[in-house]
């Protein structure tokens, strides 16, 4: 009856947040019975708490926790931090979170020490909106992310997040990557140790992003591949073992980039592919031996200095398009329309010989002054000859002489630079060939 009366007197007191008063009575009336009492409850007492979510949002609740569960190593559920959160350290140990991980809006966390035992996240890991994180090298254990990866709006301050290199380590991801509007953020060399994204890629207007090298072992996007707003990115290089990408490919908004020859591994797409708004890239080199056939959509548009747009890809798929949309406009010379890039495509020899009857011979090609054209014996009587500058507009046309299968043209009130030669033949088919006027 003692021990009884004793255990109900220690609880009531912990009820009533009197823990000194609680333990000296169980104490005193049973010491034998208290320090067995406390040996079964230590287990008890350092297990991690049972709820779904737990919400940390001021170091006075991190401190709280640490000190009830002080062996929390497997969370079930999600782990919330933000808001006054200024110190992780008094967590340092857990190891393992079933839900999601997010540590938002924090105004006063500049790192994550306390997480350094942190080895999987079952859920997401959502970081975003503290206002001066600026090092994540307490991540350097975790290798495995069961859901997304955010990592967005670390922008109002100069200390903001500069790099992610301690995610080095993690190997394997659920779902998703999207790191957007980090606006100190340099490169993403952490995540190099990843081979496949299973859903999208989403790298979005980080304006001091220089390289992309942390992506060079992925080989498969399971998703959309989006690449927007990366004004000082130099290169795609750090895609350059790509092989796949299970949705749309958009890249807009590069402002420094001149060509895709990174891209060169890349040979299927699952949807749209979209190149818009990026006013120095010249020239498509670097997908051509992407399948035409993954490609449902095709937008090319508004790049300025684009001049070079057929290569084998698009001419492919120009060539056996169907109903698939299109929007190509406001490029440079041959690539400012759908009809000049169907054009340009039948002068650089992908499958001419193919899509047409008509054999054309240009001699000389460079030319000065004049140009014979020649056609061979067994091409079709020919209708017309154009002669279309190097935006594609026709600024000469005359009939062909089919008899002779040569014709003459004279170039010299023409300025040096490049000339497009289009021959139609009485069935409606179409040959260009491209002359250089020097």
């Amino acid at each position: 009856m003692l021990f009884l009366k004793s255990f109900l007197n220690f609880i009531l007191n912990v009820l009533h947040d009197n823990w000194t008063k609680g333990l000296f009575f169980y104490f005193k009336n049973n010491s034998i019975f208290f320090l067995a009492f406390l040996f079964h409850l230590k287990p008890i007492i350092a297990q991690c708490p049972t709820e779904e979510r737990i919400e940390l949002c001021s170091q006075e609740e991190v401190q709280s926790f640490a000190d009830l569960y002080p062996d929390c190593k497997h969370i079930m559920g999600d782990l919330i931090i933000s808001l006054e959160v200024e110190d992780l350290r008094p967590i340092l140990g857990i190891q393992q979170i079933e839900g999601d991980l997010e540590i938002y809006e924090t105004d006063s966390l500049f790192n994550l020490n306390g997480l350094d035992s942190l080895r999987r996240v079952g859920g997401d890991l959502r970081i975003a909106i503290n206002l001066r994180l600026v090092d994540m090298e307490a991540l350097t254990q975790l290798h495995e992310i069961g859901g997304g990866l955010y990592i967005y709006q670390h922008y109002n301050n100069i200390d903001s997040l500069t790099q992610i290199n301690g995610l080095r380590n993690l190997k394997k991801i659920g779902r998703f990557i999207s790191i957007r509007n980090n606006n100190y953020l340099s490169n993403i060399d952490g995540l190099v140790g990843l081979t496949e994204i299973p859903e999208d890629l989403r790298i979005q207007s980080n304006l001091s992003l220089k390289n992309i090298e942390g992506l060079s072992n992925i080989r498969k996007i399971g998703g959309h591949l989006r690449l927007v707003g990366l004004r000082v990115l130099q290169d795609l290089n750090g895609l350059r073992n790509l092989e796949e990408v299970g949705d749309q490919t958009t890249i807009m908004g590069l402002s420094a980039i001149k060509n895709l020859k990174p891209l060169g591994k890349l040979k299927t797409l699952g949807g749209k592919l979209q190149i818009n708004l990026n006013p120095e890239l010249t020239t498509l080199e670097g997908i051509q031996d992407l399948d035409h056939r993954t490609i449902s959509e095709l937008i090319i548009r508004d790049n300025i200095k684009l001049n070079y747009c057929h290569v084998k890809s698009i001419c492919d798929w120009i060539h056996h398009r169907q109903s698939q949309s299109f929007d190509i406009d406001h490029n440079l010379g041959v690539c400012d329309s759908y009809a000049l890039i169907e054009t340009a495509c039948q002068s650089v020899g992908t499958s001419d010989e193919k899509r047409t009857s008509i054999n054309i011979i240009l001699m000389p090609n460079p030319a000065t002054d004049r140009v014979e054209i020649r056609l061979s014996n067994d091409t079709h009587p020919v209708n017309e000859l154009s002669l279309m500058d190097a935006t594609g507009i026709t600024i000469l046309t005359q009939n062909f002489d089919a008899a002779s299968k040569i014709t003459v043209l004279d170039l010299s009130h023409y300025t040096a630079g490049i000339y497009f030669i289009r021959i139609i033949d009485q069935n409606g088919r179409t040959a260009v060939r491209k002359l250089i006027v020097k």
